[in-house]
Order: C-alpha cells, then structure tokens, then sequence
C-alpha cells in the first residue's frame, strides 16, 4: 500500500493539477490510495476540465438555490456595489471567499468524506507514528477562486483533519501549492532568448 493521499484543486489551475494527477495515479494503477477533489466556482470549467470516469469529486461554488442579493447586502466584507455574477467568481477574489462561504457545508462534507475514506486504508498493526494521510491543496493565484477560498479552504482542511484523522491516530501532512498565472507561452519564452530580440 501506497501512502493514502488527498489531493484538492482549487480555481482553474488547481483543478487542473487535479486532473494531470488522476492521470498520473490511473497510469500507475494506484487509484485505490487516492482521493481527489476539484474546487470550482464555474460549472463549465469544472465539467471541460475534469474527465468523467475518475474518483473525482466535483465541488461547484455555485449562487443556485440562495437569495444572492440579499445575502450579498448581509455580506460583511463586499462592497455595496456587488452584484451576482452568475458565472462564478470572474477573478475577483473576494467574491470567490463569498461563494465558497455559500456552498462551505458542500466542500465540508467532500473533505471530511475522503479523508475517512483514506483513514480506513490502515487496517491491522501498524507501529506508532507510521500512520500518516497525505494531503495537497493546490489553488491558484490569478485573482478568482483559488486565491480567493484557499485561507478559508485550508483553515477548514486543518481542523478536519484534526478532527477525522488525528482522533484514529493517523498524521495528517498538509502541503500547499500557490499556482501563479502566466501571460506567456512556450513560444514568448523561446522568442525570448532569440539573439535577434
């Protein structure tokens, strides 16, 4: 058995860590030992980038079923000129904490749902401190989602793990991953150590 591993995208780039990592895990036959979550606040994105078939858990921060407008008024930290998006955070940060502030008990559930599922990959025997769940959360930093749920995300993450795997005496290890954008490509890059420029 490998080390049981949660991985967790959050924004664009985040979910597609996600995805290359699933990829990777199935090429290597080791899904059993992984559980994954993608984060998103655009439905679309979410359904083109994250491929059906896998162990993914797909968390849409979506404004479906709550009276937008009146919990944007009742919000403490958005201006009063916030309007619903409908679309999904849109690179604004702060909205991206409020819908992730919405739909918490969703990303909650999923957490807590995978890392019992990976505490319950050590059965039997095993000596004292050898016990440990890997755990990535992965965001990204362009301004929208990622950036914008990956304070609240990780604070929630920290206690959950307390709570779900410390009390079976399992260690949670927690890496963060910040993804920055880039408004360049390979060809920019290239172009760039051309002796011509």
């Amino acid at each position: 058995m490998g080390v049981p591993t949660l991985v967790i995208g959050a924004g664009m780039g985040g979910i597609r860590v996600v995805q290359t990592m699933a990829d990777f895990v199935r090429e290597k036959g080791e899904e059993a030992d992984y559980e994954f979550i993608a984060i998103d606040s655009s439905k679309k994105d979410l359904e083109e980038q994250i491929k059906s078939g896998y162990n993914i858990r797909k968390v849409e921060l979506g404004e479906k079923g709550f009276d937008i407008e009146g919990m944007i008024e009742e919000c403490p930290y958005l201006h009063d000129r916030t309007e619903p998006k409908g679309l999904g955070a849109l690179r604004d940060r702060v909205y991206g904490r409020f819908l992730l502030d919405l739909n918490i008990s969703k990303v909650k559930d999923d957490m807590q749902s995978a890392m019992s599922y990976l505490a319950g990959k050590w059965k039997g025997e095993v000596e004292v401190g050898k016990k440990v769940v890997m755990i990535w959360l992965v965001h990204t930093l362009g301004g929208g989602t990622g950036s914008g749920t990956f304070p609240d995300l990780i604070v929630n993450l920290h206690k959950l793990a307390r709570d779900v795997l410390k009390d079976k005496n399992i260690k949670p290890i927690i890496f963060c991953v910040g993804i920055l954008p880039s408004a360049t490509n390979i060809n920019d890059i290239h172009r760039c150590s051309d002796k011509r420029w």
